[in-house]
């Protein structure tokens, strides 16, 4: 009988464990994808923000601000292609540094904008509370 609770236990129990390993790993991703980027986007380069691509939809929140600098004498356009982001900080005419990786000059690292990782840190963060409430909840407290 003792065997049947604790099969019963680890099947109810392992969704919880998933989605708390999910959601670390969700709240990770975004830091080593942070450190990859600084190793190897190490030419520091000025660009200013040209213009700010609003999402179709007409969502004025989503938005996908375009970069430019100028790398070995090039001018160089940055954002991200047809992905619109809420909490974008970035203003038209607003100037930053970017580091950009010098063997591929499309591939840069902006310091200031966590927009993305804010986002994977929520629905991580999310995932871990909701795994956490299932173990706290299967538990009944007078057996």
């Amino acid at each position: 009988m003792e065997d049947i609770f604790i099969y019963a236990m680890m099947v109810t129990l392992m969704p919880a464990f998933f989605l708390i390993i999910g959601g670390i790993i969700l709240m990770l991703i975004p830091v080593i994808r942070a450190n990859k980027k600084k190793k190897i986007c190490t030419q520091p380069v000025a660009v200013k923000c040209i213009r700010i691509e609003y999402s179709p939809d007409g969502d004025e929140s989503l938005k996908n601000p375009i970069w430019e600098g100028t790398v070995n004498g090039r001018t160089v356009e940055y954002g991200r292609k047809d992905v619109y982001l809420a909490g974008v900080t970035a203003e038209e005419g607003e100037e930053r540094t970017f580091y950009v990786n010098p063997n591929n000059l499309g591939e840069y690292y902006d310091p200031v904008d966590k927009s993305s990782r804010n986002i994977l840190f929520f629905i991580g963060g999310f995932l871990v509370f909701m795994g956490v409430a299932i173990i706290a909840f299967s538990f009944d407290p007078e057996s």
